[in-house]
């Protein structure tokens, strides 16, 4: 969708296989729109408790104890996320899905 939505400006359009970047970006979207959804204003005091900041992408993050190991940033650094939202539901059974998958065919 978000390449549609690129492409209609006009510029450059594009078509084929979606590059990285074009899914790297089309992520940061929806998950700075889950952010926005349920983050804004009076919901910012669940946050409050936490140490959040905002990464160079404009994603909500929580600093944890494990700053200082060596692991991918995603997992020293979480991005903050909504139980309740239907995308992170949804987000979460695929990847429940994709790992018993894996545990069945290694």
């Amino acid at each position: 969708m978000y390449r549609f939505y690129e492409n209609s400006k006009g510029f450059n359009k594009k078509s084929g296989e979606l590059s990285e970047e074009e899914i790297k970006r089309a992520e940061l979207k929806i998950l700075k729109k889950i952010q926005e959804d349920s983050f804004h204003n009076e919901n910012t005091q669940r946050l409050k408790p936490l140490a959040t900041f905002t990464d160079a992408d404009g994603i909500l993050r929580v600093k944890t104890e494990l700053t200082v190991r060596e692991e991918d940033d995603n997992f020293k650094i979480p991005i903050v996320l909504p139980s309740d939202h239907h995308v992170v539901k949804s987000l979460i059974l695929y990847k429940h899905q994709d790992l018993d998958m894996q545990e069945f065919n290694p």
